[in-house]
């Protein structure tokens, strides 16, 4: 759960836990993720991971996901930034302060980081198709 200490990810991390799912949470404070992490533990008997992740620190991306012990098979991100209207149709740093946490952050490792170490991991877990299947498949 990128954004994982918000009432939303809070409340997604229940439910994968509920059904039997370990969960990792990662925001920019660990030490608030803490106790969300104990209970998921105690209350569903998963495993509960906690990870420093901070949206804006986009030189910290490579880091984090290579501080995954494995990649997740679902990622979740539950990151924004609430702004003001007004203010951003106008303002162009107020306009750039809602979108780099809403969309330039969580588009970059979502799209660029992990779903690249997530095609790699696929591929290298692939079986290799024999040529007889490829030319079978081409007729």
């Amino acid at each position: 759960m990128l954004g994982g200490s918000s009432d939303i990810g809070r409340a997604a991390a229940r439910a994968f836990a509920k059904t039997g799912y370990d969960v990792g949470l990662a925001g920019r404070d660990v030490a608030v993720l803490e106790p969300d992490a104990a209970d998921l533990h105690a209350r569903y008997e998963i495993e509960a991971s906690l990870y420093k992740f901070d949206v804006l620190d986009t030189a910290s991306f490579d880091g984090f996901v290579g501080s995954l012990p494995a990649l997740p098979d679902v990622v979740i991100s539950i990151i924004g930034l609430l702004g003001v209207q007004p203010s951003a149709e106008s303002d162009l740093a107020h306009a750039t302060t809602i979108m780099r946490p809403n969309y330039e952050g969580p588009s970059l490792i979502l799209g660029l980081r992990l779903s690249s170490a997530m095609r790699s991991s696929q591929r290298s877990r692939r079986r290799p198709t024999s040529s007889m299947s490829v030319a079978n498949g081409a007729s």
